[in-house]
């Protein structure tokens, strides 16, 4: 019998977490980090292993291993991006600035489709990373994330107020200005993964795998009626990554 594995996803914005009993999940969840480590939300866990992967900070990562030594008296296993793994090789001139939730986004992808993949993580930052059929992951690009854009023009413009995004139903131009920034950016972001899709297709199919908080904007507008994509939703693709790269 294994013991219970606890599986964590450290980001920028929020902690995301896997309970695995015997190899299958028991429970997930969220935590946002200005609520701080919530000990009543890990009740009834005993892991006997607790992997995480970290693209946070050390005041916000440091006290999470404190706090599962002291729980549950474990040394949490910490991911890192390698040359290769699982079948993948990394890309990047210094894989020391790989971020290692796209590295175990891109081996997960990869574990989940048989052809080429173009993997978008819709995050505080958006990521969008290229990954032949053959394990090669060629790089990527970075952009602002969706709720970034939004507050740089609420911040930088006197008449583009808006207070939050909301998902447009078409990516037709806007008639107003909350239309406007909301298909806009949209449609901004749409044209990146249809640009890497490009880059990566030839005469070989390609599939699109979205990730991140903010995938749900995006994925009306490259799945359905019409797609020349594979077109998947995985929103724990992190977390996905981490039994690949921690065994």
């Amino acid at each position: 019998m294994s013991a219970p594995i606890l599986d964590l996803d450290l980001g920028n914005t929020r902690l995301k977490y896997r309970y695995r009993v015997e190899g299958e999940s028991a429970r997930e969840g969220a935590i946002a980090h200005q609520d701080g480590l919530s000990r009543t939300e890990f009740r009834g866990f005993t892991p006997g292993r607790v992997r995480i992967a970290s693209v946070a900070g050390p005041e916000i990562l440091e006290p999470l291993v404190a706090f599962c030594r002291e729980r549950w008296q474990v040394e949490p296993e910490l991911a890192r991006v390698c040359e290769s793994c699982a079948g993948v090789r990394q890309g990047y001139d210094d894989m020391r600035r790989l971020g290692v939730d796209r590295w175990l986004a891109v081996l997960a992808a990869y574990h989940g489709t048989d052809t080429a993949s173009v993997v978008v993580s819709c995050g505080t930052a958006v990521t969008v990373d290229l990954v032949t059929a053959g394990g090669a992951h060629l790089g990527g690009y970075i952009v602002p994330g969706f709720d970034l854009m939004r507050g740089a023009l609420f911040a930088r413009t006197s008449a583009v107020k808006l207070e939050r995004l909301e998902r447009p139903e078409t990516l037709l131009p806007g008639n107003n200005t909350v239309d406007a920034v909301n298909r806009g950016l949209v449609l901004m972001v749409k044209s990146l993964v249809q640009s890497a899709s490009a880059e990566l297709n030839g005469d070989m199919p390609v599939a699109v795998v979205i990730t991140g908080g903010d995938g749900e904007l995006l994925l009306p507008f490259l799945a359905g009626p019409g797609a020349s994509t594979n077109v998947q939703y995985r929103p724990n693709l992190v977390l996905d990554g981490l039994p690949l790269a921690l065994p």
